[in-house]
């Protein structure tokens, strides 16, 4: 088995952006799972009830988009809290920003959180290969609301892409 040498926050985000998002992907899938949650991209990480277009609630204690998922996650926030990137520290903030970016696939604001998040750890930012954002900009966008599974297939290949950048 290989150690996992990738840089990481105290709260134990990946700086690594293809590490960060296939983690926050994961974060997606058990959080979709829990009936604690219900996912809803135009939400952080609110507390029950929320409710759709049509004035139904939802099920779950919690509604949250995919940075909300890995603060449920990985970060352990509590279902019953409203929580938002400014509950966490600067650097977690920063990478909570990027996770979002790439979810609406702006991946140049993405870049920008990733490039902060680095700076305050004190690291060198990351080369970005114009190359693989030509391929990130050519996946188009795929909105997670109607179509779960399309949107985290687009995701994961960008992953795919980002990994073999070596970012």
């Amino acid at each position: 088995m290989t150690e996992d040498i990738t840089p990481r926050t105290a709260a134990g985000l990946a700086l690594l952006p293809s590490v960060l998002i296939g983690e926050a992907l994961a974060d997606l899938i058990k959080t979709e799972e829990s009936p604690d949650y219900h996912v809803n991209m135009n939400v952080w990480h609110h507390t029950a009830p929320y409710f759709d277009d049509g004035g139904l609630p939802h099920k779950g204690a919690c509604t949250v988009c995919m940075a909300g998922a890995v603060m449920a996650q990985t970060l352990g926030a509590s279902p019953l809290r409203n929580m938002a990137p400014g509950h966490f520290s600067e650097v977690d903030g920063e990478l909570l920003n990027a996770i979002d970016c790439a979810r609406c696939h702006g991946w140049n604001a993405m870049r920008h959180y990733i490039d902060n998040a680095h700076a305050l750890m004190g690291f060198d930012k990351p080369e970005w290969p114009e190359q693989a954002f030509a391929m990130l900009g050519a996946l188009g966008v795929q909105r997670y609301n109607g179509n779960g599974p399309a949107f985290k297939k687009t995701l994961t290949h960008a992953v795919v892409i980002l990994s073999d950048a070596n970012l």
